[in-house]
């Protein structure tokens, strides 16, 4: 549920305005101030009765018992790599047309050891959940390089 009262001036830890009193259980439903004004958003678990795969069911399981650590920021890893413009073509793009330094989500196909030893650093750091390489991987985003056609592999 994520309802947004532009109106409100409700400063962290308080209930924008037009919200009732709720009762906040730990791990249970948890109320959690979002950066917006006045953004209001409120994470259940449990709230589904049935799961729709043994991996969902056994997230919520987990999540019922403990908190879990999701990983870091991606492109400030990346960004201490210090790559170049011939490692993001690697060898599938070399020819490419355009500039590809930037375009961290190609790093997946073009430098996946790279992706890989980030991942493998995060896990080995305590992050119980990794997050893909994808957060460019959208057509408009790939335009940009004139990659469109390569979001549903990314």
């Amino acid at each position: 549920m994520v309802p947004a009262n532009p109106a409100s001036t409700a400063t962290h830890g308080e209930q924008p305005a037009g919200h009732a009193e709720q009762q906040v259980q730990p791990l249970g439903s948890t109320e959690i101030p979002s950066p917006g004004a006045g953004a209001y958003l409120q994470l259940s678990l449990g709230e589904r009765t049935g799961c729709s795969s043994p991996l969902e069911s056994e997230l919520q399981g987990l999540l019922q018992e403990r908190i879990m650590v999701l990983d870091g920021g991606m492109g400030t890893m990346i960004q201490q790599e210090n790559l170049e413009e011939e490692d993001f073509r690697g060898e599938e793009f070399k020819d490419h047309p355009l500039h590809l330094k930037g375009n961290n989500d190609l790093l997946s196909i073009t430098q996946p050891a790279i992706i890989y030893k980030i991942h493998k650093e995060y896990l080995q750091a305590g992050a119980d959940i990794i997050e893909t390489n994808t957060f460019s991987s959208t057509s408009v985003a790939q335009a940009d390089y004139g990659l469109e056609h390569l979001v549903r592999p990314l």
